[in-house]
């Protein structure tokens, strides 16, 4: 870890890690790339947290299982309307596949 790329930052709320999440799912978007799309390189297509792939067998990702209650379930309860669809995340406009 690189000190000078590192920033930390203590999540407390629901709704703080609700747009945490919609945040790091869209990271391609901070970083210039507007792929349009989920970025199949990040963890992204795991997440269990998308309307649209409720059901749906989990994708094989090298991130672990959330262990906070905040981020299992806690997220949903924040300033939403649960679980994310694919247009809660900015610039997304393509199709979420499973």
């Amino acid at each position: 870890m690189f000190a000078e790329r590192f920033h930390l930052e203590v999540v407390a709320s629901p709704t703080q890690m609700r747009n945490v999440l919609k945040y790091v799912l869209r990271n391609d978007v901070h970083h210039g790339l507007g792929l349009g799309i989920l970025d199949p390189c990040s963890s992204a297509m795991s997440f269990g947290g998308f309307v649209e792939r409720r059901g749906a067998s989990k994708v094989d990702c090298v991130s672990v299982e959330a262990e906070s209650w905040l981020l299992r379930v806690g997220w949903t309860k924040g300033g939403g309307k649960g679980l994310l669809t694919i247009h809660d995340l900015p610039r997304v406009t393509g199709v979420l596949q499973a």
